[in-house]
């Protein structure tokens, strides 16, 4: 035994042979329970005031918890106290202890061996930075300490806290609750589950995490053994909800734990964002799939929003804490949002986004350049529908380097260094405020990273990053030397997702040969795919020896439309209209589309014009691919001017297909005012080219 190991058990044998000393004297067990929150804060230089910002407790609550005149303060004030001054382990739970003695109850250390599951561990012993509460802006007071070891800034209550509160009190009462916080990137939503969680550290509840645990297969099993009184702690949900077989696996799991009274309480606190919540709640439409039937009635009047701002109300409170970094966020915000940065809220100021945008806007050519393939490959892979794998969030160096080639202006790319993408990567990965960096490299687990192809490190953008590029870029179609690099460095289960992104564009040549090199994997949804463009460019032949072999390998979707490609106009919808693809849905008189066929499956004018206002608000929250989706509606309504017109607006942000879509509708017997006599089809039958310019046959 080392000096060091000597001391620390010497220290620890102290500690216990104290409390043995004052057994029974209440009195005395206080006293020493005050001297010990002294004397840390003695060693560590801190006054009443550094504890009232690292609490978030007034000046009266801390005053009365040292004092040897009030009574004996709560179990929260306790621990939010020892916290601040470093008390952690066992020697939290020697204060808790003696906390017990004043008041002459049991004490309640946590005893891990009354529940079964193994990646449990008190709420206690858990690290917020841990659970993925993002440390906060640095602040110029020298006395807290800087990244992650800085104390979490002090907590301002905000609406959607009184719901996380309302579910925490029944579940302390007895009943499991199941509770999802729904928001943006850096709003706040996992602090707010931290700080939600706080009262039951006094009854010794568990926290389960299952960020460690390997696939879908083990968070299932893992599930089955979380017992009473824990909080199942399901930060970015999405991660674990995956594909549709996938999430209706985990919905299934978490519904018997919360339904098992055996087991019962247990918490499910998680977060989502916001696209996610929508697509996991969307409505299933008629004559359609229910592929996350679980999901959605697992969810469904569980969620709460939080907001990107706050609320002036909201900013005085954090002005009234008495939190330097709070007062810095306040003072460069207003009614929460930045002065500095157009719609930035306080929480993602705290969390560091203004560093990552303003790095980013101010990033030299190679930085920039690496950083935009890595936002197009993030933005492109989340796009596809939910029949295709959930994307991966890393990005391997080959995809960076070699896809960046294009992302140059001509002068930039000649005054290259050799050692350019080195220093890119080192550029962007330095940390920003927030202890958080635009690019990181990160070592990824066995199994767990669908961008990992071979032995290429990866990388990740930060989430801020992530959350802006969905709207900032939405209009930017990457240019050729991506789609070639992905194409030659990316494994297949990556590609059918961005095929259907170069589709969508109407990138026809990359999307055929992404998918060519996608169906290398088997998929019998890809071969159709193919068998589509086949169609698009009138190579029937192509398209029925695409089907024969999905039909061969037990796909009943192709045996179906195997019959579809006899007849000289095919009939094919998009994605979201699948199940319409062997029926002829084109105009059958002069007063438009057959709404008697739609009317088959409870379909009308009036129920298609419902569907209006969800493709339009997509539309205004960044998602300009749902302008397709609703030319195609419009279309479908008789509006052939509003059509034509969403069209065009759909091709300016970069979907040129729906030009298309409009020109396959109207045949036979119509025309488009902007391509006369098939003049799109024409120019437009093999797709463009990444810079917007006609392909040539392939």
């Amino acid at each position: 035994m080392n000096k060091n190991e000597h001391h620390g058990l010497q220290q620890e044998r102290r500690i216990w042979a104290v409390g043995g000393e004052i057994s029974g004297d209440p009195e005395a067990a206080l006293e020493e329970l005050r001297n010990r929150l002294r004397t840390s804060m003695a060693e560590r230089r801190l006054q009443q005031k550094d504890l009232m910002a690292r609490t978030g407790l007034s000046r009266t609550t801390i005053s009365q918890a040292l004092s040897p005149e009030a009574p004996a303060p709560t179990r929260s004030t306790v621990i939010r106290l020892a916290q601040a001054v470093k008390i952690t382990g066992r020697e939290m739970e020697v204060l808790l202890d003696l906390l017990n003695m004043a008041r002459d109850e049991a004490p309640a250390s946590p005893k891990r061996h009354r529940y079964r599951n193994t990646h449990a561990a008190p709420i206690v012993e858990c690290d917020p930075y841990d659970k993925r509460v993002h440390p906060a802006v640095d602040s110029s007071d020298p006395l807290i300490p800087r990244g992650r070891a800085a104390p979490l800034t002090s907590y301002v209550l905000r609406a959607h806290d009184a719901a996380l509160a309302e579910v925490v009190r029944e579940a302390r009462a007895g009943a499991s609750r199941l509770m999802v916080l729904v928001g943006s990137s850096s709003t706040g939503k996992t602090r707010a589950c931290w700080e939600a969680i706080q009262p039951l550290v006094e009854e010794g509840w568990m926290l389960w995490d299952p960020f460690a645990l390997e696939g879908a297969d083990e968070v299932i099993n893992q599930l089955g053994h979380v017992g009473p009184r824990t909080v199942v702690w399901l930060d970015e949900a999405q991660n674990y909800m995956g594909t549709a077989e996938t999430g209706e696996r985990v919905a299934a799991a978490l519904h018997v734990a919360l339904t098992d009274s055996r087991r019962a309480p247990v918490l499910v606190l998680g977060t989502l964002w916001e696209e996610d919540a929508g697509t996991y709640l969307l409505p299933r439409m008629p004559a359609q799939r229910d592929a996350r039937r679980r999901v959605r009635q697992l969810l469904e009047g569980r969620t709460v929003t939080v907001p990107p701002t706050f609320s002036a109300k909201e900013v005085k409170a954090a002005e009234d804490t008495g939190d330097k970094r709070m007062q810095e966020a306040v003072t460069r915000t207003a009614n929460g949002r930045a002065s500095s940065l157009d719609g930035l809220p306080i929480v993602q100021f705290l969390a560091g986004a203004p560093g990552l945008v303003r790095r980013y806007l101010q990033a030299s050519a190679p930085v920039r350049s690496v950083l935009e393939v890595a936002m197009d490959a993030f933005r492109l892979a989340r796009e596809p529908v939910s029949y295709f794998d959930p994307p991966a969030r890393e990005v391997p160096l080959k995809l960076l380097g070699a896809g960046a080639c294009d992302y140059f202006l001509d002068h930039e790319f000649n005054q290259l260094p050799e050692a350019w993408i080195g220093r890119a990567l080192a550029d962007a990965g330095r940390p920003v405020h927030g202890d958080l960096a635009p690019l990181s490299r990160v070592k990824p687990r066995p199994g767990r990273s669908m961008w990992l192809h071979d032995e290429s490190p990866i990388y990740r953008l930060a989430d801020y990053l992530e959350q802006r590029t969905i709207t900032d870029r939405a209009r930017v179609c990457p240019p050729e030397s991506f789609w070639q690099a992905a194409y030659d460095h990316l494994p297949p289960a990556q590609l059918a997702g961005l095929g259907e992104a170069a589709y969508f564009r109407h990138r026809l040549r990359w999307a055929d040969r992404l998918w060519q090199k996608a169906a290398t994997d088997g998929s019998t949804h890809i071969l159709i795919r193919l068998a589509h463009l086949r169609v698009m460019v009138e190579d029937f032949r192509g398209a029925e020896s695409l089907l024969e072999q999905a039909a061969n390998a037990g796909d009943l979707e192709a045996c179906g439309l195997l019959m579809s490609v006899q007849v000289p106009e095919p009939s094919y919808m998009q994605a979201d209209l699948r199940f319409l693809e062997n029926f002829d849905y084109r105009y059958d008189s002069d007063e438009g589309p057959a709404f008697g066929f739609w009317s088959q499956f409870g379909l009308d004018e009036a129920v298609l014009s419902r569907w209006e206002p969800s493709y339009r608000a997509e539309v205004e929250n960044g998602d300009p691919r749902e302008l397709v989706r609703l030319a195609t509606l419009r279309e479908l309504l008789g509006d052939q001017c509003g059509a034509e017109e969403v069209a065009r607006q759909a091709a300016d942000a970069g979907y040129s297909i729906a030009i298309r879509e409009l020109e396959w509708m109207r045949t036979p017997g119509g025309h488009l005012a902007l391509g006369a006599g098939g003049e799109v089809k024409r120019l437009w039958r093999y797709g463009l080219d990444a810079d917007g310019t006609p392909s040539a046959p392939w």
